[in-house]
């Protein structure tokens, strides 16, 4: 069993446009860590609106995964974790 999340061309979903298929394979798990699930991108792949592109995007970093994605990245970067404190903790 891998670990690797698998794509939507290898969960055998054949839709026609291969490059909107990635694209929002791409988005959604860039930025917030997940998947996009089946509907999600056969939603996107059948929206030929020039503003779909965007509104994806606007929809992805006002969701709540965006937000716990990254505030854990920064969260991290500033070294915060639920210890006894700086006096106790010697790096």
């Amino acid at each position: 069993m891998s670990s690797r999340v698998e794509r939507p061309s290898q969960c055998g979903q054949k839709l026609e446009d291969d490059f909107e298929v990635e694209h929002c394979y791409r988005w959604r798990h860039n930025l917030t860590g997940l998947p996009p699930t089946p509907e999600e991108i056969e939603e996107f792949a059948k929206d030929k609106r020039p503003e779909a592109y965007a509104e994806l995007v606007d929809r992805l970093l006002t969701s709540s995964q965006y937000g716990e994605r990254w505030g854990r990245h920064w969260l991290d970067v500033v070294r915060y974790a639920d210890t006894g404190g700086f006096e106790v903790d010697h790096v």
